[in-house]
């Protein structure tokens, strides 16, 4: 504290002694903005920029100031401020195409970064960014390449390399994930990021104790992060440690009660227990707990559903996933178990009359339309699910499960893959974390050959819902495309082990056959 003083101090007295020099102010900022001071950071640019209204330089770093706070309007006035006064500004290009990225423009990114590297074809940062807008347009294979460029024109590029890390641990090529989290330590011994994705590695390996070191390794780094608690709670559950898995779930709760990640693989351990009762008291005082947070809310009653279908209380499970979908209509599983629940109990007709009454009463209603969709569906009622989601979407064009369920029944379907993927992309960014939407983009990335997208979207999927068949046979389907065939017989068993009877059980067998 008493340095900080000390340096602002010194800086001041700079600024005093020689007003209408600009780089004092530029160099306050640069403090100000290092210690998370954003006013006074944004008002030492601006007397800079009122003693040289034109210098692009201070602009530019005005707009970068912007993009750092997420301040996307006002960063976008200044760049284009500088190209009107400068358009072949290097800087400000780059940071154009960064903005690009944040706001989902991907292809626009990568034409701007493209044309930076043709003219500075040794510009790390180009390269780099480069990869990041692929990889948001779901071009994993074109992304990796760039990202790589990035790391052999700058070895040190920290961002780069974990970048690739990630994407090699969703890919399931965890000695390369390894490689590079690895290489990420070596120039940052304590990078969080690093450890984090080196010990999912050796945990997706099943290499228990260096993924036990590394989680613990995560909480002596930083014991009031709850990211290390939750990693080593879902290896200890894994392995079958319920009670020591609790321990350390539960200390990722008391660090940030609202997690839903970890709460939900708290009742996982429960529900494994076969203590129902505990589960779902404990959901009922979560809901205590988020009171004003409809989607929470939501996961919750979901979650007692699970509980009571497992019980095989049925009556009680479906009015637990009616509950999760009044508090939010856009979470796509409750419609799911709802239909299994109908077809379960041979009451799917009873159901479609149901809806069909709701809809004569008031047929503006996105909601029975995706409940009677997903029913049809589920009776391979194709046409009819279609028209249903179809209506769903016309009443509401926003209406996500809607989106994803369609754009999955077009692509099983083979039928208009393009706007399949279109729906997909439009499903994913409203429910970027919803394992059955990652499932339905992967398959469309897997019927139109982009297989390394693919994988990337299952394996996201198989972290949400590891016991899900057809995931795994998804995934096994495009490591045989692939040409995989070690990593194809794996994931086809897996799945068959889940479940002998589930929808491609049959084509499961005979690929593993064919194998």
């Amino acid at each position: 504290k008493n340095n900080l003083d000390k340096a602002e101090t010194a800086y001041l007295k700079a600024i005093e002694s020689d007003p209408n020099n600009i780089k004092p102010y530029m160099v306050m900022a640069g403090f100000y903005n290092a210690i998370g001071n954003q006013d006074k950071t944004l008002s030492m640019y601006q007397k800079a920029l009122e003693l040289q209204p034109k210098d692009i330089r201070i602009m530019d770093s005005i707009a970068r100031f912007y993009v750092k706070n997420k301040k996307i309007e006002d960063a976008e006035k200044y760049i284009t401020k500088v190209l009107n006064q400068s358009p072949k500004y290097f800087p400000a290009r780059m940071l154009k195409g960064e903005l690009f990225i944040l706001k989902h423009k991907y292809e626009e990114a990568i034409v701007i970064f493209n044309q930076l590297i043709k003219e500075e074809p040794r510009s790390d940062r180009a390269h780099y960014y480069k990869g990041v807008a692929h990889l948001g347009n779901g071009e994993t294979r074109i992304a990796k390449p760039a990202l790589g460029k990035a790391v052999e024109l700058n070895p040190k590029f920290i961002k780069a390399k974990l970048l690739l890390a990630e994407i090699y641990l969703h890919e399931h090529d965890f000695d390369m994930a390894q490689q590079e989290s690895r290489g990420v330590l070596k120039i940052e011994p304590e990078n969080y990021q690093a450890k984090l994705v080196l010990g999912n590695a050796y945990m997706y390996q099943k290499k228990v104790e260096k993924a036990q070191e590394v989680f613990e390794s995560l909480i002596k780094l930083e014991p009031e992060n709850p990211e290390g608690y939750f990693r080593l709670g879902l290896l200890l559950r894994l392995l079958k440690e319920y009670d020591l898995a609790l321990t350390n779930l539960n200390k990722a709760m008391s660090i940030n009660p609202k997690l839903m990640d970890v709460f939900t693989n708290i009742i996982l351990v429960h529900a494994a227990k076969k203590d129902f009762e505990t589960a779902l008291l404990m959901c009922d005082d979560q809901l205590k707990n988020v009171q004003d947070e409809p989607v929470s809310k939501s996961i919750l009653h979901n979650l007692k559903g699970e509980l009571y279908l497992a019980q095989l209380k049925t009556t009680d499970a479906e009015e637990s996933f009616k509950a999760a979908l009044k508090e939010n209509p856009n979470f796509p599983q409750p419609y799911y178990t709802l239909a299994k629940i109908y077809l379960m109990e041979k009451q799917q007709d009873k159901a479609i009359d149901q809806y069909k009454a709701i809809l004569e009463k008031n047929p503006n209603q996105a909601g029975p339309h995706m409940l009677l969709g997903t029913i049809y569906d589920a009776q391979k009622r194709f046409d009819l699910a279609e028209k249903h989601y179809s209506t769903a979407l016309d009443i509401s064009p926003d209406f996500s499960p809607a989106a994803n369920n369609l754009a999955y029944l077009l692509a099983k379907q083979d039928k208009n893959m393009n706007k399949a993927l279109s729906l997909a992309q439009k499903a994913k960014e409203a429910l970027p974390d919803d394992p059955k939407v990652m499932d339905t983009l992967g398959f469309i990335y897997y019927k139109k050959g982009l297989y390394d997208s693919a994988i990337a979207e299952f394996t996201d999927s198989l972290k949400k819902i590891p016991d899900n068949a057809m995931v795994r046979f998804h995934l096994g389907l495009t490591y045989h495309n692939k040409g995989d065939k070690d990593r194809a017989k794996t994931e086809l068993k897996k799945a068959l082990d889940l479940d002998q009877n589930f929808d491609k059980a049959d084509e499961a067998r005979q690929l593993l056959k064919g194998l």
